[in-house]
């Protein structure tokens, strides 16, 4: 892959957030016509309940760009079949950082600046069907294109993962509405997030070990928060 190319790869994810998919939801057109970013209940609403399902269309979208700038599907599966460890070590690794990441991020929900940023989290709105599909094809996305950013930086791989990191963070920061929410701590832990799953990318040459640490830490961490702050059931089901 040419340097422009792994920079266009590297540059895709944000940019496929903040200029595909989200220049035409209802509350943008009212902060523009109104000049307020106050934007009222009703279309809040209505932005989320749409960003959920746009979340996946992003998803595959940023797929399918992965793939062709790798030069199609069956490049992008050459490129990822093999690894340095067997498949068990990879599935075992990718387990245990995601529970990892997943006891970290628990330990400092007990601070006021992450409690109070998981209080209004996105995730406590929709069903748990659309967020585990959003999890999934998240995974299945972001773990082709964050290897292949890393094996493509023409710096090497360490500060192509902290460069990875940085534009995986600032894709989920981004967007209508943000899948995370603004704040120095969230921000922050969001790119360790994305720091260690490529880390785990480069211990084990296997993008499925970075997948399985995905799954484990975004669905734990979803189920630890809407069991903590929706308590009722059927609460955040909208």
């Amino acid at each position: 892959m040419t340097e422009l190319r792994s920079y266009i790869l590297l540059a895709s994810y944000p940019a496929l957030v903040i200029f595909v998919t989200d220049l035409f939801g209802p509350g943008l057109r009212w902060t523009k016509q109104n000049r307020s970013r106050e934007v009222p209940e009703s279309l809040r609403r209505r932005d989320e309940s749409r960003g959920r399902v746009l979340l996946v269309f992003k998803y595959l979208l940023l797929l399918i760009v992965t793939a062709w700038l790798a030069g199609g599907f069956k490049c992008l599966y050459v490129s990822f079949a093999s690894h340095r460890v067997s498949s068990w070590t990879s599935c075992f690794v990718g387990v245990l950082a995601g529970l990892f990441l997943l006891l970290v991020r628990r330990v400092a929900a007990t601070t006021p600046l992450i409690s109070q940023a998981e209080a209004i989290d996105y995730s406590l709105g929709g069903s748990t069907t659309i967020w585990l599909a959003i999890f999934l094809t998240a995974a299945i996305a972001e773990e082709p294109w964050r290897a292949l950013c890393i094996r493509s930086f023409h710096y090497g791989p360490r500060l192509g993962n902290v460069a990875t990191a940085a534009c995986f963070s600032l894709a989920h920061l981004c967007g209508l509405p943000s899948r995370i929410m603004a704040g120095n701590g969230i921000i922050i832990f969001e790119v360790l997030v994305g720091l260690s799953l490529g880390a785990t990318f480069m211990a084990t040459g296997s993008v499925s070990s970075a997948f399985l640490a995905s799954i484990v830490y975004y669905t734990g961490n979803y189920f630890r928060i809407r069991r903590r702050y929706l308590p009722t059931p059927g609460l955040g089901a909208s």
